[in-house]
This record gives structure tokens, C-alpha cells and sequence, in this order.
């Protein structure tokens, strides 16, 4: 599970966003990992060796420790957006998780996690605060079946972030909702403990998003409106 003893990494956090010009208007970002790269995508934890990579058209990992191991994109300056992807989780290693979070900045975030840690359930939970241990918070959702992340399966996951509203859900169903004023802005990322997952499908939708959907999106346009948008992620996909 992602706590403390990541928070130092976090601050390379402003090298993610430098190419998301903000112009006010909303977008939508898709990414399915087709290219087979991950440009634009950098790993925040742990410092080293990179532990994901595209293959066959989705993102893998395979992290063997209850510290999620963590995948950022974007702009610390986004605010409100959407941020939803498909995750499939191949191999379990013990107790861990698979997590989604928004407003990441410094070393300060919001994650909302599902994980196998509280008596082997799979239970929802979200975490707050700066990761460093300055200040923090957890909550912790009740199990359902529909949370239940079964091996080999696809899930579906998203988080929003409205003004001071937070809303999860997990596989189309509200697992947990959270208000909190503390966090304002802030890129998203992908976490993973103790587990071998692929995700898929990611999009990103809200004010500042640059609009880009690739051509091999399935039942998506393949071209985007807001060419300014669209030319300034494709400098990040292809520099």
C-alpha cells in the first residue's frame, strides 16, 4: 500500500506537466497503449529501475511489495476531471492493491484504492494527505461483491474530482464518496502493490484536458477537435 515512505518522490512531480498548455476549455485525453510506449508517462516510485511497460497494447506491471509502485502523468496545475481506466489483475502476491490518484502534486495527493490487505476482502478505501507524514487521513469503505477484483477479469475504475467533491467507483457502482477542501489541484497516477495488473483504456476528462484520442480507440473518434490540444500531447508522445 502506498503511505509514507514514497512521499520524497513526489517532487519530480512538475517535469510531468510542462507540455499541457491550460486554456480554460474542457477536453478529453485517451490513452490505450497501442503506440506501445510510454511517452509522457513517468514512473514516481520507486526511484530505479522501471517497472512498467506496454505489452500487446496494454500497460503491465508487476510489483512484489505492499508499497505500490506509482505511474504519473499531466499537469499539477488540473483541478477538476474525471480519470477512469480498465485494470486487470493477473497475479496476486499477498496482501496489496490497485490504486487511482487525482490531484497529485509535491508530495501531497489523494488515492483511491481497492485492495486485499483487511482480512483478505477486497474493501475500497481512500488516502489523503501528504505521503512525506505531515499530515493524513484514511478511509475505509465496506465489501460488496461488486468491489470484489477478481483474478483475470476486467475491472473498471474511476475517480472524480469536483471542487471539494470525490466521488469512486468501482465497476460502474459508487464505492465511496469524500469531501475534503485541502487539495486543489494536481496530475493523476496509476499505483499498484503486490500485484501483477495490466490497465487499459485510461481517460481523462475535465478543464485544462488536452483533447486527444488515438486512432486505434475503439468506438471513439480518431481525431479530436482543438488541434492546439491535440498537436501539444503529440509532441509529448513523439518528441
Amino acid at each position: 500500500m502506498t503511505r509514507q515512505a514514497h512521499g520524497i518522490v513526489w517532487m519530480v512531480v512538475l517535469a510531468l506537466g510542462v507540455a499541457f498548455a491550460p486554456d480554460g476549455r474542457t477536453g478529453v485525453f485517451r490513452d490505450d497503449f497501442e503506440d506501445g510506449d510510454l511517452k509522457g508517462w513517468k514512473q514516481l516510485f520507486p526511484e530505479g529501475g522501471l517497472l512498467w511497460k506496454v505489452v500487446d497494447g496494454e500497460l503491465t506491471v508487476t510489483h512484489r511489495s505492499n508499497f505500490s509502485t506509482v505511474l504519473g502523468m499531466g499537469d499539477p496545475t488540473w483541478t477538476d476531471y474525471t480519470f477512469e481506466c480498465d485494470a486487470t489483475l493477473v497475479e496476486d502476491f499477498g496482501p496489496g492493491d490497485v490504486d487511482l490518484f487525482v490531484r497529485e502534486k509535491w508530495s501531497e495527493g489523494m488515492l483511491f484504492g481497492v485492495g486485499d490487505f483487511f482480512g483478505g476482502l477486497n474493501i475500497p478505501f481512500i488516502q489523503i494527505g501528504d505521503f512525506m507524514g505531515a499530515w493524513g487521513e484514511n478511509v475505509q469503505g465496506v465489501f460488496d461483491a461488486d468491489f470484489d477484483l477478481k483474478l483475470n477479469r476486467r475491472h473498471h475504475l474511476k475517480v472524480e474530482a469536483d471542487g471539494r467533491k470525490f466521488t469512486y467507483w468501482i465497476n460502474g457502482k459508487v464505492a465511496l464518496r469524500r469531501e475534503d477542501a485541502r487539495l486543489k489541484e494536481g496530475h493523476i497516477a496509476l499505483g499498484a502493490a503486490n500485484y501483477s495488473i495490466r490497465f487499459d483504456n485510461v481517460q481523462i476528462e475535465g478543464r485544462d484536458i488536452p483533447d486527444f484520442t488515438p486512432p486505434t480507440w475503439k468506438g471513439a473518434r480518431a481525431v479530436q477537435p482543438g488541434g492546439k490540444a491535440t498537436g501539444t500531447w503529440g509532441a509529448v508522445k513523439n518528441p
